[in-house]
């Protein structure tokens, strides 16, 4: 109470929050009372705290360290990675400028080729490097609608696709065989709360086509297990809620991680919710965090000899589809690209060579002896 009556204005807001009423008309226990209250606090602190750090940059930026600001504006509260996310941009974009030694208004691009050749021979990969700058250029375009600057001295066209990644062009492209995806489902122990979660995780993006993003997502009120059939709504890539069918077993699935965890419908809730409790200031309903689950699946692919991640669940979504006759307009709706030559590239990586050619050389040379 201390708290609220330093700070009259969030005690007002407090004093007629109508889970008071809820209090008095059910007769809680001060305790509970105590609780609740603290909550509250914490919740309209934070919401504050967030309006006057976007207020503080609409207004000043130039009073704030500009690649703080530029990391905040990127903030997505949408997105549960998004404080991290905001701490690697601002991380690149004050490398860069340690590098540069000057004011953002006098760097050049002759700067930033010499900045890429530093992360070359400095040994990052190309697909980091290619990263670094999108995010510097990024930073450049948030300075100019600042009018901190011009023009953005980042280059594009030719000088940016000489070292832009092709998509899928790595080993770690890979699916995993009917075999595979049996010996890692069968590694997970479903008895504890963390293997149960896993392995009905496990099986709706195996069964979907999910990203770990995705499926992290999902809410309890987008949820209907009781359905004919179950689905699940989640915002996808892109910003767009899509609604996913459920198969019988990822169902069962998720119906038995709900009974260990001993968890009960709430609608805020996320469906798939952190095991151990919030630091306060943290909502008791956000969404497991994509990095763990992605630590998660790398721990179990070890345990049995696998090389694979998350994503390898997406990968062999579309290979299994396709392999079963499914044609590529299929596997591109199943997958929910937009362009048919994503799709191809994705199927093409993965799909092994054929043999034919193979075939009718070691006939001509049989039949020349």
């Amino acid at each position: 109470m201390a708290i609220a009556i330093a700070h009259y204005d969030t005690f007002v807001l407090v004093v007629n929050h109508p889970i008071l009423s809820f209090i008095s008309k059910h007769r809680l226990t001060l305790r509970s009372f105590y609780y609740i209250i603290f909550i509250i606090i914490i919740q309209i602190t934070s919401t504050k705290r967030d309006k006057m750090a976007k207020e503080l940059i609409k207004r000043e930026p130039q009073e704030m360290d500009i690649a703080t600001a530029y990391a905040l504006s990127k903030v997505n509260p949408n997105v549960v990675t998004a404080k991290r996310n905001a701490k690697v941009r601002r991380s690149v974009v004050r490398c860069f400028l340690e590098f540069a030694g000057k004011p953002i208004e006098e760097i050049t691009p002759e700067d930033v080729e010499a900045y890429k050749s530093h992360l070359e021979a400095t040994g990052y990969a190309a697909s980091t490097i290619y990263q670094r700058i999108s995010i510097i250029s990024q930073f450049f375009e948030y300075a100019i609608t600042k009018a901190i600057i011009r023009y953005n001295p980042v280059p594009k066209g030719r000088w940016r696709n000489s070292f832009r990644p092709k998509p899928y062009s790595s080993e770690k492209v890979k699916s995993l065989s009917p075999q595979d995806v049996k010996k890692f489902l069968e590694a997970i122990d479903r008895e504890t709360i963390h293997g149960a979660r896993l392995y009905a995780m496990s099986l709706v993006m195996l069964h979907t086509g999910m990203r770990a993003s995705e499926v992290c997502g999902i809410l309890w009120k987008n949820t209907n297990l009781d359905g004919d059939p179950p689905t699940v709504r989640t915002r996808v890539k892109g910003g767009e809620y899509v609604t996913f069918e459920l198969t019988l077993q990822a169902t069962e699935a998720i119906r038995e991680y709900l009974r260990i965890a001993k968890r009960r419908p709430r609608r805020p809730h996320a469906l798939f919710a952190p095991v151990t409790k919030r630091r306060k200031g943290k909502r008791l309903y956000q969404p497991l965090d994509p990095y763990y689950l992605w630590k998660q699946v790398k721990r179990i692919a070890g345990k049995v000899g696998l090389d694979m991640n998350v994503h390898t669940f997406r990968h062999t979504f579309a290979q299994l589809y396709h392999d079963t006759g499914a044609s590529q307009p299929e596997v591109q709706g199943a997958l929910g690209h937009k362009s048919a030559a994503t799709t191809r590239i994705y199927l093409d990586k993965l799909a092994p060579r054929s043999a034919k050619a193979g075939k009718v050389v070691q006939r001509a040379i049989e039949e020349a002896q």
